[in-house]
């Protein structure tokens, strides 16, 4: 059995001062394991093939998008996305030529299936429906097939984390910056209140004042009142 672990370690300037993120498949914060298996799996019927096994907890779906976005680019290959073979979901490429695991024709499966938190994707491939590529008798091919696929794994994956990096980076700048907006917005509204707390206790003080005058006036008006009852 063939086995390799691939690590990503990306660096990605964030935002808040000197804010660095660091990330790692080994690491514990955003830990993201890859591993890189080369096994036999079992189809329908109890059919068992040879197949490069890689493993990883992003979702099935995105692991679907960038093998078939590999294969588009980098293999020149469009693979049928929406097959099943039995009771498996299979993308499948048939009756191609794939150079940089053989100049013959064959077909090419991949099988995702998702196990718990985590994504599985087995590649293998057959010359007919009688003969799959196996490691005992097209060990050449068969190394060159799992090559492929670690070279999907060595490009694909750094890329896929760094936009998901990069997404969630924009979303914390985004953030940051809607969070500032109202931290600013709370500030004027409290210097508006202290004004207006200032502005509301003079006119306290005017009111208070204006109310002795009254009180004053309404005096001399009782007053006034009264000199001329008694001149009557």
């Amino acid at each position: 059995m063939i086995k390799r672990d691939i690590s990503l370690l990306t660096l990605v300037k964030g935002i808040v001062g000197a804010l660095t993120v660091l990330i790692s498949f080994s690491s514990t914060i955003f830990a993201q394991s890859i591993t890189l298996d080369s096994s036999s799996i079992v189809l329908e019927k109890n059919q068992e093939v040879d197949a490069v096994i890689v493993t990883t907890h992003m979702s099935i779906d995105d692991l679907r998008d960038i093998f078939d976005d590999y294969m588009k680019k980098y293999q020149d290959v469009n693979m049928n996305m929406g097959g099943l073979f039995g009771k498996h979901r299979i993308a499948r490429a048939e009756d191609v030529r794939i150079e940089s695991i053989t100049s013959d024709q064959l077909n090419l499966y991949a099988r995702f299936i998702e196990k718990g938190t985590e994504a599985e994707l087995a590649v293998f491939a057959s010359y007919n429906e009688n003969e799959p590529l196996t490691r005992s008798k097209f060990p050449d091919a068969y190394d060159r097939l799992y090559y492929m696929v670690t070279d999907f794994a060595e490009i694909s994956f750094p890329k896929y984390y760094n936009e998901k990096i990069s997404e969630a980076t924009e979303e914390i700048e985004d953030l940051s910056k809607d969070i500032n907006n109202k931290r600013q917005k709370i500030s004027r509204n409290e210097e508006r209140i202290k004004d207006l707390s200032n502005e509301n206790s003079e006119l306290q003080t005017e009111i208070n004042q204006m109310e002795r005058d009254l009180i004053d006036k309404k005096e001399k008006l009782d007053m006034r009142k009264r000199e001329r009852n008694h001149m009557s």
